[in-house]
């Protein structure tokens, strides 16, 4: 479906149908290509704007989109996207959830892509909003699945203990997902969280020393003086508890 959406956009646009047919005929580069030179750099600026601060979701939904267009542009996004969608600029609309969109998979990947190409940092901090917005919804599963993904491992550890998580990472049950992200935060992380997350995580794998090891760590860095210091320090207790 999206080869033939892709090959009757450049069709409509080309004056040469023998010279475009070759061109789809190529390896995904051109298509890429194709995708930025039609596509994208078509649209205005703001458009251009709007596509690449919500490509770093699957899913955009009302509330998240706001959040990832910027003060700018949040009321007009819905709008925007709506549009697009109409227009069939591979923004489709979900069925089953009104306002909701998603972008086609290649496009969605061109645009983090260029985006990640044109800032870094831009690309980083979209994840961080769209991870604290996930958090204040209470979908802890996306939330830490976003700040993973760019290697914001404080505040993975910070929702995993503020939203009084640790007892699924102790117990080994995981219906919001949250393991396999986990697992991959580095040791050198030193935030108190992390290392009560850690503790969590060798006492569900029955590794009681370094459990011990990291909850001492948690115990010497964290100061009970804010609401997320105070979770860090009763996380730290229910993990000893257990223990």
């Amino acid at each position: 479906a999206a080869g033939l959406r892709f090959a009757t956009m450049l069709l409509q646009r080309s004056e040469s149908p023998d010279e475009a047919v070759s061109q789809l005929a190529g390896d995904t580069g051109n298509i890429a290509e194709y995708l930025m030179a039609e596509v994208l750099q078509k649209q205005t600026d703001d458009v251009q704007a709007l596509l690449l601060r919500t490509s770093v979701v699957d899913v955009l939904q009302p509330g998240l989109i706001e959040e990832l267009a910027g003060r700018a542009a949040a009321r007009s996004a819905a709008r925007t996207l709506a549009a697009l969608a109409g227009g069939n600029v591979l923004v489709e609309a979900l069925p089953d959830h009104p306002g909701w969109y998603r972008y086609h998979p290649f496009l969605r990947d061109l645009l983090r892509a260029e985006l990640a190409h044109q800032s870094r940092s831009r690309f980083v901090r979209l994840h961080k909003k769209a991870a604290d917005w996930y958090a204040r919804e209470g979908r802890l599963g996306p939330a830490v699945g976003m700040a993973a993904a760019v290697g914001a491992w404080s505040d993975v550890s910070a929702y995993v203990v503020d939203s009084l998580s640790i007892g699924e990472v102790l117990l080994g049950h995981d219906p919001a997902g949250l393991d396999h992200d986990l697992r991959k935060m580095p040791s050198g992380v030193t935030d108190p969280a992390a290392s009560v997350v850690r503790a969590a995580l060798a006492l569900a794998d029955r590794d009681p020393d370094r459990c011990a090891e990291e909850l001492g760590r948690a115990v010497e860095t964290a100061a009970p003086v804010s609401v997320h210091d105070r979770a860090v320090e009763l996380a730290a207790d229910i993990v000893e508890g257990l223990e």
